[in-house]
């Protein structure tokens, strides 16, 4: 993507609406099926690699959306924006440097074999403005069954607040103040916790499988060659529901 950048502008924003597609939530979900029996056993392995570990292995099979700059003729990373679902888009804002840049800029986006899909992209150009910003612990927090629910919620001290299965709910509501005449409040839901994918396979664990899965991008090619394997079978139609 290339952009018209203003004169004396060394900072941008780029924005992106994106969400992943229903394609890699279905071949993710493939994946997973080849550990038959022994998924339960997997992923409680999983959930004691160390998180850098663990993250560098997500940008080795290219999960993120990775935006880059074009600088002195060399692709420059932007940053990492990582799997979101694909039951919603979202939107995205990243900060970019822009110093060194003449009057046009080039990004570049990258991620695996129809891993993400986009509906915009655009540069912001404007000036930063000073912003007022206030965090606000919950003041009330009520399950569908009446619980209160606010002591799991007001801190990031490892006290969570669990929901079980489906269709569980809770009603969160925060106190805050007037806003201040020529004012504007944008509202921010900062939170902080995980699911966990829950599975039944049987069978035993394709090894011979799996282990190709240990090479970096190799889920990429997996992907790539899975889709048009599909493809060539000449289905009237190919529904692929959400595996979450």
């Amino acid at each position: 993507m290339k952009f018209k950048k203003p004169d004396n502008v060394s900072e941008g924003k780029l924005l992106i609406n994106a969400k992943n597609t229903l394609w890699f939530d279905h071949i993710f979900g493939d994946f997973l099926s080849k550990f038959g029996s022994s998924y339960n056993k997997w992923m409680k392995t999983q959930s004691k690699t160390d998180p850098v570990l663990r993250e560098q292995k997500i940008k080795d099979n290219d999960f993120p959306l990775t935006a880059y700059i074009l600088k002195n003729g060399e692709w420059k990373l932007i940053d990492f924006l990582f799997t979101v679902g694909p039951l919603a888009s979202r939107d995205f804002v990243l900060p970019v440097d822009l110093s060194g840049i003449g009057d046009k800029v080039e990004i570049k986006v990258e991620t695996g074999f129809m891993f993400w899909e986009l509906d915009y992209a655009a540069m912001d150009f404007t000036a930063k403005q000073d912003l007022c910003v206030k965090k606000y612990a919950p003041f009330s927090a009520i399950d569908n069954d009446g619980m209160d629910r606010t002591d799991e919620l007001v801190g990031s001290d490892g006290k969570y607040m669990v929901q079980e299965h489906a269709g569980l709910s809770t009603e969160v509501i925060y106190k805050t103040e007037p806003v201040n005449e020529g004012s504007i409040r944008t509202v921010f839901l900062h939170t902080r916790g995980y699911y966990e994918l829950i599975r039944e396979f049987t069978g035993l664990p394709d090894i011979i499988e799996l282990n190709k899965f240990k090479t970096p991008g190799y889920f990429s090619e997996y992907s790539r060659s899975e889709y048009f394997r599909i493809l060539k079978k000449e289905d009237p139609l190919m529904c692929i529901k959400p595996a979450n």
